[in-house]
């Protein structure tokens, strides 16, 4: 965790940034056990200044149940 200060000049809303080193990952989970949306995955990141950066997304539903 940073002091809420982005590399690229933004502001943390909570406070939070995170900088892997090379080879490490980030994992969140974007909703609730319950299924519900957490308002606190919202996110965004800094544009890569050098290097590369990757990102993978794996879409996750749920069956609707009566």
């Amino acid at each position: 965790a940073g002091t809420g200060e982005c590399s690229c000049g933004g502001k943390m809303v909570k406070g939070l940034s995170v900088k892997p080193l090379k080879g490490d990952a980030v994992l969140f989970w974007s909703m609730g056990l319950d299924g519900q949306s957490d308002p606190k995955s919202i996110h965004g990141g800094c544009e890569v200044l050098a290097g590369e950066k990757w990102s993978a997304t794996k879409w996750m539903r749920q069956k609707v149940t009566s």
